[in-house]
């Protein structure tokens, strides 16, 4: 978890819904960092300290060519988003998480990681 932010439901409440959904959805890594208001859920849910090593997560791999006017849809994935949020962007993004080389070998940890930033962009958007 980077980017969040929750108006009425307690950190902890959302990060463990997040836990939750992620295991039911068969993710094995759960990651965050020691930033911003995160040390009031770390101990609390029992993450663990990680080595530092991070692999295999959609920003290490390279983003396909877009219009300069399009890149913003993309950072709506991580980031507070302060407009309205309607279907539109909604159809925006999931094109542009869809959008990575199906032929990749790997097809199955991108097809995750898109799965789990639409959960987050929903979570972010139901409290």
């Amino acid at each position: 978890m980077y980017y969040y932010a929750a108006s009425r439901t307690p950190l902890t409440d959302l990060v463990n819904d997040c836990l939750i959904q992620a295991h039911n959805s068969g993710f094995d890594v759960f990651n965050a960092l020691d930033i911003m208001n995160n040390k009031e859920f770390l101990k609390k849910l029992k993450f663990g300290d990680g080595d530092g090593n991070l692999q295999y997560y959609v920003y290490n791999w390279k983003c396909p060519l877009m219009p300069p006017e399009n890149a913003w849809y993309h950072a709506s994935a991580y980031c507070a988003i302060q407009t309205t949020f309607n279907q539109y962007h909604l159809d925006q993004t999931k094109h542009l998480m869809t959008s990575f080389d199906s032929n990749s070998l790997l097809q199955s940890t991108l097809q995750k990681q898109k799965k789990l930033i639409l959960f987050m962009i929903f979570i972010f958007f139901s409290y």
